[in-house]
């Protein structure tokens, strides 16, 4: 699991250019950097009620922003 984080979350915040994620803003990418590295790096610290917090709350409406610039773009 934290290998699909990884490389997840390495694609999303490092591999995309800084102009593509400048046109689309309403995109969190500083709070899905951080939370990729709290991830992949600070293990020790991860709260699971955070971590279960951010998958019921903040991924479907992530996900529904990014289908939203995959169908626009794509």
């Amino acid at each position: 699991m934290r290998e699909v984080i990884r490389d997840k979350g390495r694609i999303a915040t490092y591999m995309l250019t800084n102009e593509f994620k400048s046109s689309h803003q309403s995109i969190p990418w500083q709070v899905i950097e951080k939370m990729r590295h709290v991830l992949v790096h600070g293990y020790y610290t991860i709260s699971p009620e955070k971590v279960w917090e951010t998958i019921q709350n903040d991924l479907p409406v992530l996900k529904e922003q990014l289908l939203g610039v995959m169908s626009s773009d794509f």
